[in-house]
């Protein structure tokens, strides 16, 4: 009877022939030359490549052509790898190779996961843009107070020009959060009351306290939409006071953004401090 031989391998099915054992070593010399595993217990899926388990060394069956494999390691990856040909010692090296970044179509914001991007020659942009954190621009420990029954301005600190940009084409993403931090208490009676404004624009809830002593109550808010040349503002009022003396007292004021940027508009540099 003819033989009969399976799909894609072509071996032999043994169990049509008489003479069994020479289908049988072919079957193995044909998985010979695609499988192997390693020294290393790593699996390999091999084409025009032997391994010599003695040497642990790979040697090209053909050198006329290119080597190429699928090694799955024992860890669980997979690595694609090809030798050129010519090469009768096999050294793999990887079939895919790391994209590059010129290679990259940036399609999308990229959120970095509070990685770093290191050794950087130079960098090209149209703003950097600063976000809430923990380093301090400017702090006042200075006392600022107020009889008025109705909110009014009594601190007003510009954000300097080179430390985010000016021009956002109404561009929210473009514009710093800033964290702000200050106290409230009252002198006298009534409530101290205060709220953070942008550029004579309320952004903040309304805190208040009727604390008598210093240091009082502090309170820190997020501000954002913060651009260059903005004033970050304390307003305060003293509320249902008995006394027309009785004032609104703040001795504390800061305000905090992230360490992680000191440039503004690209080309100048603006100071960590305010």
């Amino acid at each position: 009877m003819a033989d009969t031989y399976t799909d894609n391998l072509g071996l032999t099915k043994i169990s049509r022939r008489k003479g069994w054992q020479e289908a049988y070593n072919g079957n193995m010399e044909t998985l010979g030359k695609m499988f192997c595993v390693d020294n290393d217990g790593n699996m390999w899926f091999v084409h025009n490549a032997i391994y010599d388990p003695d040497t642990d060394t790979w040697s090209q069956t053909n050198t006329a052509i290119a080597s190429t494999a699928t090694k799955m390691a024992v860890d669980g990856s997979f690595s694609f790898l090809m030798c050129a040909a010519g090469n009768s010692a096999i050294t793999w090296v990887d079939a895919i190779p790391a994209p590059l970044l010129s290679e990259q179509v940036i399609d999308a914001d990229k959120d970095w996961n509070q990685k770093s991007i290191t050794n950087l020659n130079q960098m090209s942009a149209n703003f950097m843009k600063a976000v809430t954190g923990d380093t301090s621009r400017k702090v006042y420990n200075n006392a600022v107070s107020t009889t008025s029954l109705t909110y009014v301005l009594v601190r007003s600190i510009p954000v300097p020009l080179d430390y985010v940009p000016a021009v956002f084409d109404n561009d929210k993403n473009k514009s710093s959060t800033f964290k702000v931090s200050f106290n409230l208490y009252s002198s006298g009676g009534g409530y101290s009351c205060g709220k953070i404004y942008v550029n004579g624009v309320a952004k903040s809830a309304e805190y208040y306290t009727a604390t008598l002593t210093a240091p009082g109550t502090t309170y820190t808010v997020d501000i954002p939409g913060v651009h260059g040349g903005d004033t970050i503002e304390l307003w305060m009022q003293n509320h249902t006071k008995s006394n027309s003396s009785d004032a609104a007292v703040n001795t504390y004021f800061e305000i905090f953004s992230s360490d992680s940027v000191v440039l503004g508009v690209i080309g100048s540099n603006a100071s960590p401090t305010w």
